[in-house]
């Protein structure tokens, strides 16, 4: 087969809103979202036209007279003819004379007067027009006028110019090829008598691809894109998932590849599922409001990224404007069309409130959203990223939020584990409105002054509304309402903390001078004190607006109450001296959740009295009585009797002996909230990365980064000298590895702790699973869950966290913390790689 043309000409099919993409195009970054991104998505997939090593394709460089003409001659299949000389003065020895020699005798270019070709000139807009509309075989003959007008025209005639940004001037990459991509799917000419007359084969117009590629057409099965294993799996250079049930007429390159879709012989409805009936008959709403009803009796159906289980058909799609469709069919648009297969796509909508956690893998939202699970090369269960998709307003799991409106699209298939999609695709939407809530008319919800509308998956909304409340609206994809709450703004703050002490306030019946109104006064408020999550002491008033509003005058001993929803401080009861009395059944270091009001006061005081013992904490899982304990978890050290001595501590502070009580939430399994009591003093090894000076907001101290247990942790010190540079080499060089001493969550102290062997030289390629062999045949046993640290040998100092994969043979290897098993030999626990040495 002749080379292909360094193009693919994607025909414009009516496909909605389904997206386009090439399989394996490596797009560069320069191109994406330009006007030019699918000219150059075509010209690379056939690998004639290619970026550089950079990633990029550099758009906007001129092209050369020279590049010009060898992008005509390859394009034609003509390169390996191009291998002798040009008639130019100019073009001896340059690196495209055979391809410039072979386009001149061709006449697909032309030289100057002097004899010159000036191959390193910028190629201009009229000279590329020129030689394109050359290739497909006009002539000066044939076309009227003087020279370029005769060919602009013409090129405007044509549509050559559809798309391009400049038409005049110099021509850069990026314009050369849409014009590149424009002229493959025109006819081919020659020239009788002066007049070009399109040239015809068979009866059919023959196009510049004819004459370049293998002719086939086929109607696209589910397999032929979608399984690898099946006879009649094609191999591609472009995606066909769009052609997926359509009779198309396709090329082949050079490769097999089908390259080029030429022609597509079924049609295309496209629209919203309005209903659906048990005999398969499904109506559809299109973009301008057209609607047509099919018959899809034993039609294929391919649903959410993947072909349809036998048990499910188009009766099986929502008629509630969640589903959107492609019926491929032929004929008329009815129901007496033939339907060859059904594209649907359906959401459901999650609002987020569980974030992602790398220890549930396979699950988002708690276990609400099942992610694609596959089997990796030892059949073990991994994500299944390559049939994961996340668009919208991000772009990972890990930065999905709380409060986030996701829509889900699940495929109807197993992937392979059980009960898990084979495919999913996530539009997120990260769309908070806050405004006044005006009226409602029929179906439109007005807030300030803009219209909207309820997603079609949400509930009833009752939006209550005596005073002009602001709301926050959380909106769908298509900016419709999904979920809706009374404004940030106007809501009570929410907090974890643990319990210090309490204080009664005092009241009167007659002092006007005091706080109050009606016949009743509060004198001092009863307040409550509690260790924050911010790692402070506070103080809280406690609300007393009931006291205030209180319509009869109190006498000794009436019990009023002095808060909303107290747990710990149910009501005052007012003595003989007018003190009110707070009473309470928390003690010091109970865990509890509270809310305040937009004043600051406490209003709502829970008790969260969930106690764990040790053996309810799994510290290599995470797991707190079957709760995950993530980064969000606030975690109360309150293992000093000193509440001044209390910290807010990090999850590897952890351990399996910790007791205490702990919040969670039943819905994502995620422990909200916890104290320690007995916190780890277990020794904390470090490599220290950075070294700072910080300033906590009263003094001077130090921000160290440092690697703990292969995880990059933050810490602050005591004081503002702790760490110098005679005591210890940041980077993990000399003193390396340290053990930190803590004083709460400050670093106070640190030991450097010494190796037990250093410099020990790998001499074999691989490495045993647990270990390797010195030269004089002594085994280096590694435990399983050694912490790997990969140093820089240069001056630099760098240290990255590695594996007991990144060994090789020549690298030098310093080895701590030994310990010894029942058998005999030493077990290293820590490794430090210096790569000085490796090859």
């Amino acid at each position: 087969m002749k080379k292909i043309l360094s193009l693919v000409l994607v025909i414009a099919l009516v496909l909605g809103s389904f997206s386009f993409a090439f399989a394996d195009s490596h797009v560069p970054a320069d191109v994406v979202g330009e006007d030019y991104q699918q000219a150059v998505e075509v010209l690379m997939a056939l690998g004639v036209v290619n970026g550089y090593p950079d990633g990029t394709y550099k758009p906007e460089r001129v092209v050369t007279r020279a590049e010009m003409a060898k992008l005509l001659v390859e394009a034609l299949g003509y390169g390996q003819l191009a291998g002798g000389t040009a008639p130019y003065s100019d073009t001896a020895g340059h690196w495209a004379q055979g391809s410039i020699g072979l386009a001149t005798g061709i006449g697909l270019v032309q030289g100057y007067p002097d004899g010159t070709f000036k191959p390193d000139d910028y190629v201009t807009f009229d000279e590329a027009v020129t030689m394109i509309l050359r290739a497909l075989g006009y002539t000066d003959e044939s076309l009227r006028g003087a020279w370029p007008t005769n060919y602009k025209i013409k090129a405007i005639d044509l549509g050559l110019y559809d798309g391009t940004s400049a038409q005049t001037g110099d021509a850069d990459r990026g314009n050369i090829a849409i014009m590149l991509f424009n002229a493959l799917d025109m006819a081919q000419v020659e020239i009788k008598e002066g007049v070009a007359t399109e040239v015809v084969i068979d009866s059919v117009v023959q196009k510049l691809i004819d004459k370049i590629g293998d002719k086939v057409r086929d109607e696209i099965e589910y397999a032929m894109i979608y399984d690898e294993d099946s006879d009649v799996y094609l191999e591609t250079a472009i995606d066909l998932t769009p052609y997926l049930y359509h009779d198309i007429t396709y090329y082949l390159n050079r490769d097999d590849e089908v390259a080029y879709v030429s022609k597509v012989h079924t049609k295309e409805f496209v629209g919203t599922v309005t209903a659906t009936a048990s005999a398969l008959m499904v109506s559809v709403e299109d973009a301008n409001e057209l609607e047509r009803t099919f018959d899809t009796t034993g039609a294929s159906l391919f649903f959410n990224g993947d072909e349809a289980p036998s048990t499910m058909d188009v009766t099986d799609l929502n008629t509630n404007g969640t589903a959107t469709v492609r019926v491929i069919y032929t004929g008329t648009a009815g129901p007496n069309a033939v339907v060859k297969g059904v594209v649907a796509e359906q959401f459901r909508t999650v609002q987020i409130d569980s974030v992602y956690n790398v220890r549930s893998p396979f699950q988002l939202n708690g276990t609400n959203i099942k992610l694609p699970v596959a089997l990796d090369s030892d059949d073990d269960e991994v994500l299944d990223t390559a049939n994961l998709t996340i668009m919208g307003d991000v772009a990972t799991l890990s930065a999905i939020e709380e409060d986030d409106v996701v829509h889900v699209y699940e495929s109807a298939k197993d992937s392979e584990k059980a009960g898990y999609p084979s495919v999913v695709k996530l539009v997120v939407a990260r769309n908070v409105v806050t405004a006044d809530y005006v009226l409602k008319s029929g179906s439109n919800y007005t807030f300030g002054n803009v219209v909207y509308q309820l997603s079609p998956t949400t509930g009833t909304i009752v939006f209550v509304n005596p005073d002009g409340e602001s709301y926050d609206l959380f909106l769908d994809k298509d900016g419709k309402i999904f979920a809706a709450e009374l404004a940030s703004e106007t809501a009570a703050a929410t907090g974890y903390g643990v319990f210090v002490a309490e204080a009664d306030g005092t009241a009167s019946s007659t002092d006007s001078t005091v706080i109050g109104g009606g016949s009743n006064y509060v004198k001092t408020t009863p307040r409550v004190q509690l260790f924050t999550a911010g790692g402070d002491l506070v103080t809280y008033n406690v609300t007393t607006g009931t006291l205030k509003t209180a319509t009869t005058t109190w006498t000794a001993g009436d019990t009023v109450d002095i808060g909303a929803d107290l747990d710990l401080v149910y009501s005052g009861t007012i003595d003989t001296t007018g003190n009110i009395s707070v009473s309470t059944t928390a003690i010091k270091g109970t865990l509890v959740k509270y809310e305040l009001n937009s004043s600051g006061e406490l209003t709502s005081l829970a008790i969260m009295d969930n106690a764990y013992i040790a053996a309810e904490f799994d510290k290599d899982d995470m797991l707190l009585d079957g709760y995950y304990v993530t980064a969000a978890t606030v975690i109360f050290n309150t293992s000093s009797t000193d509440e001044d001595d209390w910290t807010v501590v990090d999850s590897s502070r952890l351990t399996d002996t910790i007791t205490g009580d702990y919040a969670a939430s039943t819905t994502n399994y995620r422990v909200l909230a916890m104290t320690v009591d007995n916190i780890s003093t277990a020794e904390t090894y470090a490599v220290i990365k950075t070294i700072g000076a910080f300033y906590d907001g009263d003094e001077l101290v130090q921000r160290v980064t440092a690697y703990v247990d292969g995880v990059s942790v933050t810490y602050l010190t005591d004081n503002s000298a702790l760490f110098t540079n005679t005591n210890v080499k940041v980077g993990g060089h000399d003193e390396s590895l340290v053990i930190l001493e803590f004083d709460g969550d400050r670093i106070t102290d640190f030991t450097t702790e010494g190796a037990i062997t250093t410099d020990v030289e790998i001499t074999v390629d691989t490495i045993e699973t647990l270990g390797f062999r010195h030269t004089d045949g002594q085994l280096y046993r590694i435990a399983s869950d050694a912490v790997v640290y990969v140093r820089d040998g240069s001056t630099s100092y760098t240290t990255t966290v590695g594996e007991m994969s990144s060994v090789i043979r020549n690298d030098n290897v310093t080895l701590f913390n030994t310990v010894t098993e029942s058998s005999g030999p030493v077990v290293y626990e820590i490794i430090l790689l210096d790569i000085t040495t490796t090859p």
